[in-house]
């Protein structure tokens, strides 16, 4: 196994049980540390400070490659614990065939391909987490490459916070990151004029550097740019540099070359100007949850057979959240011996499917007093709770509730129940 083989093989797996690929930084480590770098090494040939490399970025890798191979993966023994993984495949294909795991949510992919192949195209995809953004991300990405395009995919939740200082840092960040997928050197220094300020800056990086550089478009997918949204340090310059760079695609042929894609899981509560906002052009693409026809669709293609009963039976729980259908699936896929009903049964407990979700929730959930005491709002009234519009949209960021008009209510019958409880035990 060579270390192209190594990182094919982690991406198939993590996709098998996430829905979700490596992010190129973490596709960066684990290219490292497959050659035996130190975590400083990586670090600073890629211009990332150690402290997030090794604090941030490493554990939460290994934590998932733990999940996702079966066993205890730290930077010691990953080449081995995927060599195992590879061997209970009975070839590497097989791991494909059995992950591309994709269930279409019609027109929205077919409008999606259509829009990226426009000049100076920019598509939205906006809803909450876990939902599925950053795998239809994914599609539009691959589609653009059977267009001959150039890609590139930007999670915003990579940047360390001292990157989102000021707006300076953040836009080398940018540059450096695109430049870095698309093996190009790093000419910041060239193009940067302290004069012109940090948007002309990267401006002329993109239109003289970066676009020029080939007949092909790019297509730059920023993903989890709601990370953003509140550093109003930097968010309002950099929402207006994609605004003027899709307003520019009308009449500057160079910008016709660049398609974005943004992705987010909450409405923008900032206060901008919307004649200089992403947020309002482009085609915007809402993610709705599965229909009982879709969830049917993923039990075939996981060789799940489930009647329409079992079907209900889950959504009635969970509605038709894709994680939380796709984590039952996975357990049955997993344990055929175990039933749908007992792992509904077990749902809210520390022994279900759901505990590291659940928990994950939890801890986002209690950071905050004032979402806590929103939440509890929310799960202790038998109709729709109209909150303070901030604290609705963190709310409905994370997946805890749905609007209905002005007002929200909990997203299923799980969340609601298990706050609800979690709640009470804390009076």
């Amino acid at each position: 196994m060579n270390v192209e083989e190594a990182i094919e093989i982690a991406d198939l797996a993590l996709y098998a049980r996430e829905g979700q690929y490596m992010s190129d930084l973490e596709r960066t480590l684990l290219e490292g540390a497959w050659h035996g770098w130190s975590y400083a090494k990586i670090a600073a040939a890629h211009q990332y400070t150690q402290n997030y490399l090794q604090r941030d970025v490493a554990p939460q890798l290994w934590k998932r490659l733990s999940s996702a191979l079966g066993e205890e993966v730290s930077k010691k023994n990953f080449k081995a614990a995927l060599d195992r993984y590879a061997a209970r495949s009975s070839s590497l294909a097989e791991v494909t065939d059995s992950s591309v795991l994709y269930v279409e949510r019609p027109p929205i992919e077919s409008n999606c391909y259509r829009e990226i192949t426009k000049a100076g195209a920019l598509v939205r995809i906006k809803a909450p987490r876990k939902m599925g953004k950053t795998q239809l991300m994914g599609k539009i990405l691959d589609y653009s490459a059977t267009q001959g395009y150039r890609t590139v995919s930007v999670d915003l939740l990579q940047p360390d916070e001292s990157v989102l200082i000021d707006l300076e840092k953040f836009l080398h960040w940018l540059c450096a990151n695109v430049s870095y997928q698309l093996d190009m050197p790093n000419k910041i220094p060239d193009f940067w004029d302290g004069l012109l300020g940090s948007n002309a800056s990267c401006d002329c990086y993109f239109k003289e550097y970066i676009l020029p550089q080939g007949d092909p478009p790019l297509v730059l997918a920023l993903d989890n740019v709601d990370r953003i949204f509140d550093r109003q340090n930097i968010a309002s310059d950099f929402f207006k540099l994609l605004r003027s760079w899709f307003e520019g695609s009308r009449t500057k042929d160079i910008l016709k070359k660049l398609r974005l894609v943004v992705a987010h899981s909450t409405e923008i509560y900032l206060s901008l100007d919307i004649n200089h906002s992403p947020f309002n052009v482009g085609l915007a693409v809402e993610l709705p949850e599965f229909t009982v026809e879709q969830v049917t669709e993923l039990a075939k293609q996981q060789g799940l057979d489930l009647n329409s009963h079992q079907i209900e039976r889950l959504m009635s729980e969970v509605g038709g959240h894709p994680y939380l259908i796709r984590e039952a699936f996975d357990r049955l896929e997993e344990y055929p011996g175990v039933t749908l009903a007992q792992i509904l049964e077990k749902a809210e407990t520390e022994e279900g499917v759901y505990a590291n979700h659940l928990r994950e929730l939890s801890d986002s959930l209690f950071r905050d007093s004032r979402l806590v005491s929103a939440m509890k709002a929310v799960v202790q009234s038998k109709k729709p709770v109209e909150l303070e519009r901030k604290r609705a949209f963190q709310l409905q960021s994370m997946g805890l509730v749905r609007w209905r008009g002005n007002a929200v209510e909990p997203c299923n019958r799980l969340y609601s129940s298990y706050f609800r409880d979690r709640l009470e035990e804390m009076e």
